[in-house]
């Protein structure tokens, strides 16, 4: 003979339940944030340094050696190409900085 637990039961260990999930959600993102974090602060780092970084993740499929076709002339228009760049925030600031200048009229940067 069983015993059907009682709703207060059932209702608490799916409490328990939900608890141990959000934890784990929040664990499991603080890790991937923490991996991103560092590997993309190591890219700024080289980049500043000088050096070349790779951008991981960002190549189609098709862009294989299979499908290389070698050179282009050097007029060939690359219709539909964007490119991407994540300004650091004293870059941004820089920016914003320059824009304004280019609207004031005593800024050396003026062309009024």
């Amino acid at each position: 003979m069983f015993l059907r637990p009682s709703s207060t039961i059932l209702r608490q260990a799916a409490m328990r339940f939900g608890r141990v999930c959000r934890f784990a959600s929040v664990l499991i993102l603080g890790i991937l944030m923490s991996g991103h974090i560092q590997s993309s602060r190591a890219a700024a780092t080289d980049a500043q340094a000088g050096g070349l970084v790779t951008l991981r993740g960002n190549t189609r499929a098709e862009a294989t050696a299979l499908n290389d076709r070698g050179r282009v002339s050097d007029d060939m228009a690359l219709n539909h190409m964007m490119l991407l760049l994540h300004r650091t925030s004293e870059q941004e600031q820089a920016l914003q900085q320059f824009i304004k200048d280019l609207h004031d009229p005593a800024s050396p940067h003026s062309h009024h």
